[in-house]
């Protein structure tokens, strides 16, 4: 058989293209040979969770943290888990224990944030968010979180709102302007009725997962991403709830730390 770290890196690539089924196998094979494997429990938490299996998700998750205490990505893929049920005070609890470990953690973050938004802990939430935007400031999924959060708070006014949303355009939409496809419309009517410029985004709250990856080489950063980002129109947010994502079903993984 393989080295447990070949099979681990071939579980992550299977993962990171969507090939759930595959990449289940290899960690379940990668378990067998290496029970004490905390990273894969992990990963395959994600991957129970993806396919509906959330008690079991659940259960790797905290496997996963029983050999590794301190494994900030696994307390805040449980933290998503009890958000999944409901459990919002016991998700902020495990998000909090992630940043502990992790105090620059910024999907942690975004994470507490929404869920403090449900609690109705509205200005805390705003400052999560906010927190999780300055320690990823081009990442534009933590700022359309932020946006959604203070659309609830009942301090901020239109001028402030729009001053922020307009930000958030310079930020992300305007630098993809130039490699926006052409409109199919025209304004002279030939075409029929003009439709709509801006295509509806998809829902704004994204809860951040984590899945570790091999160690990094000269090719590949310690964090890097499965999936690609998919330029949004220049409105961040619609209603809606936050998702975990990979790139197979429209998401996007979140990957970082070593296995």
């Amino acid at each position: 058989m393989a080295p447990v770290s070949e099979l681990f890196a071939i579980a992550v690539e299977h993962q990171r293209a969507g090939r759930l089924q595959a990449a289940e196998q290899f960690y379940r094979q990668i378990l067998a040979a290496a029970p004490n494997h905390f990273a894969a429990y992990n990963n395959l938490g994600v991957i129970c969770r993806d396919q509906g299996m959330r008690a079991e998700a659940v259960a790797c998750y905290r496997r996963a943290l029983e050999l590794k205490p301190d494994f900030a990505a696994a307390l805040n893929n449980l933290g998503v888990a009890c958000r999944d049920q409901g459990k919002l005070d016991e998700a902020v609890a495990w998000y909090r224990r992630a940043l502990k470990v992790r105090p620059d953690y910024a999907e942690a973050h975004s994470n507490i944030g929404a869920a403090l938004k449900d609690c109705g802990q509205l200005e805390e939430a705003v400052a999560c968010c906010r927190r999780a935007l300055e320690l990823r400031p081009h990442f534009v999924e933590l700022h359309s979180n932020l946006l959604y959060a203070e659309l609830f708070c009942p301090g901020y006014d239109s001028r402030t709102l729009y001053e922020e949303h307009r930000q958030w355009n310079l930020r992300h939409a305007a630098p993809l302007a130039k490699s926006a496809p052409p409109y199919l419309n025209d304004r002279s009517g030939k075409n029929g009725d003009i439709t709509h410029l801006c295509a509806a985004p998809s829902g704004p709250f994204r809860q951040m997962r984590d899945v570790p990856v091999f160690p990094p080489s000269k090719d590949t950063p310690r964090t890097g991403r499965a999936g690609r980002l998919i330029p949004q129109a220049p409105f961040p947010h619609s209603r809606g709830d936050w998702s975990c994502v990979k790139k197979s079903r429209g998401r996007r993984l979140r990957c970082s730390c070593r296995g």
